[in-house]
């Protein structure tokens, strides 16, 4: 049997039909297998020992002090101090955080008021800042809570109030950007390694299609390799917290490998 396979893969036809059998498959495993970043979790504490002092204060802090989510502040700021229009806009904002149209992620919200705002703690005493109070749940890594930060930002930005700054920050809004500011340095080396990689094959190839046909098979199986991973973890209920950014230092090394092989053969003197 496994003659016949081999033969029937090494044929004229049969390589073909191999080939192609195996890119339906893979095509098939990457569409309906989820990938490693759906099903990583992102606990703090997920990376020490259960017994570690760590571990217990985190889960003891967590324990009497719970929180519904990560606060993001919607900052107003006037030198002149501000108006009746910015409290009216505030409370609007508020209304949309706590009402239906809102993100379904939003928790808790705490809106100023002009006359006990100071004592709430959302109004300076000299009545020129003011803010917005708004949790929002889930980690700061998933997509949906940086949607609801971006989304809570464009409301913000479209406030039309002449001599007031508006600002979305605080602690989601910080772990937004730096994640988002993360994820654009990832691109970026990867795409100078991918780059980088394809000169060397080129330099060595001199063949457009021997250059990108390894970059291709490398980044299949990457992709092949990330659904199959998640679909374990999920089947089998495995925890996964490893960053799911791939690079291609791996896969630089495959698609050179060649290089390894082929530039010196013993005895022909060619290199």
């Amino acid at each position: 049997m496994l003659a016949y396979l081999t033969d029937f893969a090494s044929n004229r036809r049969g390589k073909w039909i191999t080939l192609l059998a195996w890119v339906i498959l893979a095509g098939v495993l990457i569409s309906q297998l989820p990938s490693l970043s759906e099903v990583r979790e992102n606990d703090e504490a997920f990376f020490l020992p259960k017994d570690a002092e760590a571990t217990r204060a985190y889960e003891l802090a967590r324990e009497r002090f719970p929180s519904t989510g990560t606060p993001v502040l919607i900052v107003f700021h006037a030198e002149s101090g501000l108006g009746p229009a910015a409290y009216e806009a505030a409370n609007g904002l508020g209304q949309w955080l706590s009402g239906p149209d809102a993100p379904d992620n939003v928790g808790s919200v705490r809106i100023p008021d002009r006359d006990s705002g100071a004592r709430g703690g959302l109004v300076s005493e000299d009545g020129a800042t003011m803010y917005v109070f708004a949790d929002v749940t889930g980690s700061a890594a998933e997509e949906a809570f940086a949607d609801t930060v971006n989304e809570i930002r464009d409301r913000a930005a479209a406030l039309e109030l002449p001599g007031v700054e508006v600002a979305v920050g605080g602690p989601g809004g910080l772990l937004v950007d730096l994640i988002g500011v993360f994820s654009q340095i990832d691109t970026l080396l990867l795409l100078v390694t991918v780059l980088l990689v394809l000169a060397l094959l080129l330099l060595i190839y001199r063949s457009p299609i021997m250059a990108a046909l390894p970059l291709l098979a490398v980044g299949t199986v990457f992709m092949l390799a990330n659904a199959v991973g998640g679909g374990l973890a999920q089947r089998l209920d495995l925890a996964v917290s490893a960053p799911d950014h791939g690079n291609y230092d791996g896969g630089a090394c495959s698609a050179l490998a060649p290089i390894t092989c082929c530039s010196y053969q013993p005895g022909s003197g060619r290199s």
